[in-house]
């Protein structure tokens, strides 16, 4: 996670799912359905809101 910046504390707050998508982000042959949904997206940007 290193590589992504995440700090301890995000990587421990982290879902098996946040992680398997941040790492799926560095498998070459990922298939196009690894793409985030817009659902996902959206649930993130609440949880995580800009300012």
């Amino acid at each position: 996670m290193r590589l992504l910046g995440w700090s301890p504390d995000i990587f421990w707050a982290a879902t098996p799912e946040d992680v398997a998508m941040a790492l799926s982000a560095f498998a070459a042959d990922a298939p196009d359905s690894a793409a985030m949904a817009r659902n996902k997206l959206q649930h993130l940007q609440e949880l995580f809101p800009d300012g």
